[in-house]
């Protein structure tokens, strides 16, 4: 992400309770949100896009993203989280491993609501031209995994097979994406950058775009695959055919035992 000087800490305390109060407000709301986007159908890129199924646990896991992504950006550690690359105005940050989890459990229309929350707090950090430039990154990232999404959509393809494709996906819509964005949009609309110049200087940013890209949805998908099948369950419908599953063997394995003689 490209990030330019912040304001001073009194800028950030000052608006902090905005902060809290806007967060407050997305997990109110969450339940209104997510059954008007359950009945319009926007789902575009969700794991299985038959699954409309929102309850209490459903929010609450959508909050909790919401809240990751609040923390990550109002509480960056310097050198950890928030790795900034010597000679250059950009940092890595994971802050796109929680959107990757949104899509892959809410969908798209979820990811892009928790890339403009990102974007919100970058913004009221005092760099705003950051959360632009924050918002359109994670934004291609997205548009990567939904056709990485809509390619397999109708098959069965494996877990590590699909989070491949996903990072090959999300990583050239980002590379591409951004490199265009800023050289023909950003750069000399917020910099006053001659063409030429603005061209140069996004092509220096394609390799670190990519490998922001890698951290984010990698690190995104290892979450989500490490996460048992039982916590899934609940949020994901294709691991319901997997307790069903269980059940009919533990059933059949019961079966067997009753009618072995003794």
């Amino acid at each position: 992400m490209l990030v330019f000087p912040h304001a001073p800490e009194e800028c950030l305390s000052s608006h902090l309770d905005s902060v809290v109060f806007i967060y407050e407000s997305v997990v109110f709301d969450c339940r209104f949100l997510l059954i008007q986007l359950s009945r319009e159908g926007v789902f575009l890129g969700a794991m299985n896009k038959s699954y409309e199924k929102y309850n209490s646990k459903n929010i609450a896991l959508f909050a909790i993203f919401l809240a990751m992504i609040i923390a990550l950006e109002i509480l960056p550690i310097i050198g950890i989280t928030d790795l900034k690359i010597p000679g250059t105005n950009f940092t890595l940050d994971p802050t796109g491993i929680p959107i990757v989890l949104v899509f892959l459990f809410f969908g798209s229309g979820f990811a892009v609501a928790g890339t403009g929350m990102a974007g919100l707090i970058i913004a009221m950090r005092g760099n705003p031209i950051g959360a632009v430039f924050k918002f359109f990154a994670e934004f291609y990232k997205i548009v990567g995994l939904v056709i990485a999404w809509w390619l397999f959509r109708n098959r069965e393809v494996p877990f590590t097979k699909r989070i491949t494709l996903y990072t090959i996906f999300a990583t050239i819509t980002c590379a591409i994406g951004m490199y265009v964005t800023n050289g023909a949009i950003l750069l000399p609309l917020l910099y006053g950058m001659e063409s030429s110049a603005a061209w140069s200087l996004s092509l220096t940013f394609v390799p670190l775009n990519v490998i922001q890209s890698l951290i984010n949805v990698i690190g995104g998908g290892f979450i989500f695959g490490i996460i048992p099948a039982d916590l899934k369950r609940p949020f994901l419908p294709e691991y319901e055919s997997i307790e069903i599953l269980d059940d009919e063997e533990s059933n059949s394995e019961v079966s067997s035992i009753n009618s072995d003689p003794d």
